[in-house]
């Protein structure tokens, strides 16, 4: 399950040491399992390089379809090589907020949702997470990894996709 979602903005100017889908990305969205006839994708995310070096990502996917709610989380992350780390903590799962029609749910509203969103990754709080970007732009071959451990079976694919083209999100079935 794809971890991640939004639009990378990275404004501030790269590094010899970035991968080359972070250059490719300037400016674009990350769009997780593509449908480019729908213009649709399971989640989307935006990887922020801050003035420190250090980069942010801020992700969204659709945690139901009805009511159509979305759920958005940020976090920091690490750029090892093609890789994009992160290490899940029990924080920022907690973290995550939940809108309906682009508007916050209030604490109560959003409890379901939370517990759901937890239970799902709590496997994952205290392991680190990688992403492993290969491919060339727009079309990018996406494999995890768990504390280095490879999961083939999660393998997908994460087009980069201007604001302007539309791309929303639909639930990975």
């Amino acid at each position: 399950c794809v971890l991640l979602l939004l639009s990378v903005c990275c404004g501030n100017a790269m590094s010899a040491e970035d991968p080359p889908w972070i250059a490719a990305a300037k400016g674009k969205l990350l769009c997780f399992a593509p449908n480019s006839e729908e213009k649709t994708c399971h989640e989307i995310d935006l990887i922020e390089k801050l003035a420190d070096g250090t980069f942010r990502i801020s992700s969204e996917y659709l945690a139901s379809e009805e009511p159509r709610v979305v759920q958005k989380w940020s976090g920091s992350i690490t750029i090892e090589g093609t890789k994009a780390c992160s290490d899940i903590t029990r924080e920022v799962l907690a973290s995550a907020r939940f809108l309906e029609d682009g508007v916050e749910l209030s604490a109560t509203e959003a409890q379901p949702f939370l517990d759901a969103h937890i239970q799902k990754f709590t496997p994952l709080i205290d392991h680190r997470f990688c992403l492993d970007l290969t491919g060339d732009d727009p079309l990018f071959i996406v494999e995890f990894s768990i504390d280095g451990k490879a999961l083939p079976s999660a393998t997908t694919r994460m087009r980069l996709v201007a604001p302007e083209d539309g791309y929303r999100l639909r639930p990975l079935n």
